[in-house]
C-alpha cells in the first residue's frame, strides 16, 4: 500500500526539491496543498502519512496579518497530539522569529 505525503506550500514556486524523488522512491504519493489557494480547513491533518510544511516569506509571529498561520499551528498540534509529527521538528513555535522579528529564534519546539 502506497503512503501519502502532503506538502503545504506557501509560495507557488517552492517544492520539496531533492526530497521529492526520495519520497517517491520510498513509496510515497506526493501531493501539494497550496496555502491561500485551497482552504486549509479542507485538509485533514491526520490523513497523510507525512505532512511537510514548506517555508515561505511569512514569519510565524505574523498571525494577525496571516490568520492561516493559526490554522497551521492547530493542524500541527493535532498531529503531535496523536504522535504523528510533521516532517519539520520545529512546528511553528509561538513567539519564534526568523529574519528580523523579536522573540526566540525558530528551532525551539514549544507550541
Amino acid at each position: 500500500m502506497r503512503r501519502t505525503a502532503i506538502a503545504m506550500r506557501h509560495v507557488h514556486f517552492e517544492d520539496l526539491g531533492l526530497f521529492e524523488p526520495v519520497l517517491k522512491e520510498a513509496g510515497y504519493d506526493v501531493r501539494y496543498h497550496d496555502v491561500g489557494v485551497a482552504p486549509l480547513r479542507a485538509l485533514d491533518p491526520l490523513a497523510p502519512d507525512l505532512l511537510v510544511v514548506l517555508g515561505g516569506p511569512v514569519s510565524v509571529y505574523e498571525t494577525d496579518d496571516y490568520p492561516f498561520l493559526g490554522v497551521e499551528r492547530q493542524m500541527l498540534q493535532t498531529r503531535l497530539a496523536v504522535r504523528r509529527p510533521p516532517s519539520d521538528a520545529r512546528p511553528l513555535p509561538r513567539g519564534s522569529t526568523h529574519g528580523g522579528g523579536t522573540g526566540r529564534e525558530s528551532g525551539s519546539f514549544g507550541l
